[in-house]
């Protein structure tokens, strides 16, 4: 009995202890360019888990980058993963072990060893935000990497030569980029009941990616402000 309230105490401590996604995300200082840098930038062998919930961001450069949540999802509990040579698949828990990295604004691991720990898990849901909450600032920083859902907007701004577009759902307007290789290729004025995706940082702008065509739906707004704002506001009690 003895030992055995030792080995228990023991694994109780190593889960406490244990670096989670959310200790390298979250922060409040804005850092010298604005762009909350990591607490933890700079720190090698970090490890932690995750579940992933896209892959193959940006299929320009090798078809393996993916994104990682913690099972709960949430705002700071998400991270993009820079790594080339571990297939894994939307579902899959992993243990990332890597490097902390602050890429011209962008917090990521480098230089990983993945470890697949089970597959066909769920992913978090979609967190329901205002285009202007992703327009900048604490709370667009506080969703990088997490998979988020717009609602009810129209396109303010027509594709640029990089595909990204610009939506508004009267709360002020955000980016919706291409780092899929989607190229929804909407024209101004196009109106979407919901666009889903990830957040991701670059080009000192905050983007949503949808990861293929189903995150987009095409169609009329619906006059629905006071439900999806009674919505955000729940996830901030």
């Amino acid at each position: 009995m003895k030992n055995f309230l030792l080995v228990l105490i023991l694994v109780v401590s190593v889960a406490m202890s244990a670096t989670t996604i959310y200790d390298i995300q979250y922060t409040t200082n804005d850092g010298p360019d604005g762009t909350y840098p990591s607490p933890m930038a700079g720190q090698t062998d970090v490890t932690v888990t995750g579940v992933v919930t896209a892959i193959n961001a940006d299929p320009h450069q090798g078809n393996t980058k993916f994104y990682i949540s913690q099972p709960e999802g949430g705002a700071w509990k998400s991270v993009y993963v820079y790594h080339w040579n571990t297939p894994v698949e939307i579902g899959d828990m992993v243990e990332v072990t890597g490097d902390v990295v602050e890429y011209f604004g962008l917090t990521e691991l480098s230089f990983c060893d993945v470890t697949i720990l089970s597959s066909g898990n769920p992913v978090p849901a979609p967190i329901i935000v205002t285009t202007g909450q992703m327009a900048g600032g604490m709370t667009a920083e506080s969703y990088e990497g997490c998979l988020v859902k717009v609602m009810n907007v129209t396109v303010t701004q027509e594709p640029d030569q990089y595909a990204q577009f610009a939506v508004d759902d009267n709360t002020g307007a955000c980016f919706v980029d291409d780092f899929f290789d989607v190229y929804p290729e909407p024209s101004l004025g196009t109106t979407y009941t919901s666009i889903i995706g990830m957040v991701h940082y670059g080009f000192d702008e905050y983007s949503i990616n949808p990861r293929t065509l189903d995150d987009v739906q095409e169609g009329t707004p619906v006059n629905n402000t006071k439900k999806s704002w009674g919505k955000i506001k729940s996830i901030y009690k």
